[in-house]
């Protein structure tokens, strides 16, 4: 039993450290600019889309003051990207009869599935502000 209480407690530090690093992606990267559609082309140029993510990872920055907010915001963003996937999949499968009928449906899930991941985020920024 102590073996695997080592392990356990190993795998928590391993989650930790990936953590550390999947938020350092969001705030330091170029995670957040791909989400606001920045363009790799364009990050020198001062545009809207470059304004809004930096000031998001300004916004977690300043926020990110325990490992605990900074897990919310890695399995936020996290969520959000399998969302995304979900999304871009179904949409995929429609064809130009389908897409019609179902795209607005989709979407609509898909927004109600985006706020669902970023409302403990959404919480969690409230509560530091």
């Amino acid at each position: 039993k102590t073996e695997q209480n080592k392990k356990k407690k190993k795998s928590k530090k391993k989650k930790k450290n990936d953590n550390s690093l999947a938020f350092m992606a969001l705030t330091s990267g170029n995670v957040l600019d791909a989400c606001f559609g920045v363009s790799t082309a364009n990050r020198t140029g001062d545009t809207p889309a470059k304004r809004n993510a930096q000031a998001a990872k300004e916004l977690l920055d300043t926020c990110a003051t325990t490992d605990k907010f900074r897990d919310i915001a890695v399995e936020a963003y996290h969520d959000a990207f399998l969302v995304v996937v979900d999304h871009d999949q179904q949409m995929n499968k429609l064809n130009c009869f389908t897409r019609c009928f179902r795209a607005g449906k989709i979407r609509n899930e898909t927004e109600e599935k985006l706020k669902t991941a970023f409302s403990k985020l959404v919480k969690a920024v409230g509560e530091k502000k």
